[in-house]
């Protein structure tokens, strides 16, 4: 009988191991795709982008605009990037395939033809789509002032 106890606590302590170890990779991952997608986004890098969001993308806007993944990228070839700055991002895992991030993106660009700058906070739901994660979604939206 303890010997049996023993096992299933052994065996508890290590299935609870690998999945923080896995949670762990998920949200490394996760973390180093926001940063290439702000590489991508600031050098209107649109092959990334084509690669990394899914086909049902759409983006909340904090300007109160919603946009598929085309208008997205089109966008994308008609902004001029001054400055873009991300920080304080989180990564929340649901598992090996689901993560949201959230972080606060400070930006200068001017998007076709319209001057814009503030800071925004977003969230961004990733998917592993057959070993390829992809943006499924974001949304932004204006930061308080500190």
């Amino acid at each position: 009988m303890k010997m049996t106890i023993v096992v299933v606590v052994v065996a508890l302590f290590w299935s609870i191991n690998l999945q923080a170890q896995a949670d762990s990779d998920v949200a490394a991952k996760v973390k180093v795709l926001q940063q290439e997608q702000l590489k991508a986004q600031m050098s209107s890098d649109t092959s990334w982008v084509q690669q990394h969001l899914a086909d049902g993308f759409v983006e909340g806007t904090s300007w109160g605009e919603w946009m598929t993944k085309a208008q997205y990228i089109k966008q994308l070839q008609n902004t001029k990037w001054n400055s873009g700055k991300i920080g304080a991002v989180q990564i929340a895992t649901f598992g090996p395939n689901a993560a949201v991030s959230h972080y606060e993106f400070t930006y200068d660009a001017t998007f076709n033809g319209t001057h814009r700058a503030r800071s925004v906070i977003c969230s961004d739901m990733w998917v592993n789509e057959s070993g390829t994660w992809k943006s499924a979604s974001s949304h932004c939206s204006v930061a308080q002032a500190k």
